[in-house]
């Protein structure tokens, strides 16, 4: 699903350039990986690390064997593109007090951009890569380099440096195309927000538990048999969404395996409107489960003593795992932006938490501890934000 795979590229970009790695090669692999991040930006076919054969002579003019551009890219039936990576710490200008001008390795990461683009102005190599890769070159072929960030370089003094050097070259820094990204994400996927529902974000550790019961993560209702909204790994640690409605019909949907012992963020949320409904879970930022069923399903869990478990079914049978943050609204999903903002928080909220500092709207508990609380009460602020707790094991509140 391109809304899914679209959304973890995001996701795991901005954690990418958040880390400030600095290493070519992880954002080699990364754009690998992440193919769809080229569909939006309008090619149809991706070559990455071909090997461009040379002649002898070319062997010891290069110092190499054969020339490997980052990606070729293919826009259109026979229109190609060089596509060289760097880092996002490059600094494309050097700070003479007179000029700003390219710096030299700039010009360097050009220059060898444009020996890949002249390969192909060769008839000999144009055959060869054709009898080799089934691809015809006989178009000239476009240089884009993504490197950098727009908030750290003079873009528009770079870009009348380029335009200088070649009308061929664009420069893509890392910051724009994230929000490149975000755009296209927005305008072709609207997120269903605001319908009346529920979320939950929280990282959590799961522990194996005897009998190969069910690890409940979020449990929600007023009744074991109706109107109840479960999640929980099954025996197989497979992440169930179950919905119950207040006929007793029994929507289920399955998401992937999660591992034991191993701490992972988690969200997850469900909202109904009068045509269809929305179930969604994320792992580690990575959308993992997006359903929306064609049908109202109706559930009656606005009740004055509906219950509301983390870490534990209604019945109490807590799951044997570590909760070590959460935030939580009752009332409305979110969308996309607003999943991002929600991720931030929790980042902060899990770094107050391990300092031993007290923090609204978050908590910890320990192993096999869960939280209790009926709707309007317990210690659920008005906003329906869990406050700051640290539960024994196997305790309620």
């Amino acid at each position: 699903m391109k809304q899914a795979r679209l959304e973890n590229a995001i996701y795991n970009l901005a954690s990418l350039l958040k880390s400030n790695e600095n290493r070519e090669l992880i954002f080699q692999n990364f754009l690998e990986e992440y193919i769809v991040i080229f569909e939006v930006m309008g090619y149809k076919k991706i070559y990455p690390r071909l090997k461009l054969d040379l002649n002898q002579e070319d062997q010891e003019r290069f110092g190499l064997l054969y020339l490997e551009p980052d990606f070729i890219l293919e826009r259109q039936e026979g229109v190609f593109e060089i596509f060289e990576i760097k880092t996002p710490q490059e600094i494309f200008l050097t700070k003479s007090k007179n000029r700003k001008t390219l710096r030299a390795k700039i010009n360097t990461y050009i220059a060898q951009a444009g020996s890949y683009a002249d390969y192909f102005k060769n008839s000999c190599y144009r055959e060869l890569t054709k009898d080799k890769y089934g691809l015809d070159f006989t178009r000239g072929v476009d240089i884009s380099l993504l490197a950098g960030l727009e908030a750290e370089n003079d873009i528009k003094r770079v870009y009348e440096e380029i335009r200088q050097i070649s009308t061929r070259i664009q420069i893509i820094t890392y910051d724009r195309l994230l929000n490149n990204l975000r755009f296209d994400y927005i305008n072709h996927y609207p997120s269903p927000n605001g319908l009346a529902g529920k979320f939950l974000y929280g990282d959590f550790e799961f522990n194996r538990m005897p009998n190969e019961s069910r690890k409940y993560i979020y449990d929600y209702g007023h009744s074991s048999e109706r109107n109840r909204v479960s999640v929980y790994l099954n025996k197989n640690n497979k992440i169930i969404f179950e919905l119950t409605d207040k006929e007793g019909e029994i929507y289920k949907e399955t998401g992937p395996s999660v591992p034991l012992h191993k701490r992972i963020s988690l969200f997850l949320q469900f909202g109904v409107s009068k045509s269809f409904t929305l179930l969604e879970i994320s792992i580690n930022g990575n959308l993992v489960l997006s359903k929306c069923l064609e049908e109202e399903i109706l559930l009656e869990i606005d009740h004055p003593v509906a219950t509301l478990l983390i870490g534990s079914s209604m019945d109490c049978q807590h799951s044997s795992s570590d909760f070590y943050a959460y935030s939580n609204a009752l009332g409305e999903t979110l969308d996309f932006e607003e999943k991002i903002a929600l991720h931030r928080r929790l980042e902060v909220f899990s770094q107050e938490i391990e300092k031993g500092r007290q923090t609204n709207n978050c908590f910890w508990i320990g192993k096999g501890g869960y939280l209790k609380s009926v709707k309007h009460g317990g210690n659920l602020d008005t906003f329906g934000n869990a406050k700051f707790l640290k539960l024994p094991k196997g305790k309620s509140i």
